[in-house]
């Protein structure tokens, strides 16, 4: 359980009909107080300007190699 999460975009990389998106995550334990704090990215496809899917990656190296990127 969280008291406060918040995930900041820091870039976005077009990667044709998929969109990468480098994140900052922060957040703070309900109960315990302990911050803690990671970088992540997440796919997102679109197709005729709607989102059809998204995917959520904890190494954002893995979501670069998913749509064919190497940072």
């Amino acid at each position: 359980m969280w008291e406060e999460f918040l995930v900041t975009p820091e870039q976005m990389i077009d990667a044709g009909e998929r969109v990468v998106v480098l994140e900052s995550l922060c957040g703070r334990g309900k109960g315990s107080g302990v911050e803690t704090s990671s970088r992540s990215a997440s796919v997102w496809t679109v197709r005729d300007g709607q989102i059809i899917h998204m995917a959520t990656y904890y190494d954002p190296q893995e979501a670069l190699k998913a749509v064919g990127l190497q940072e």
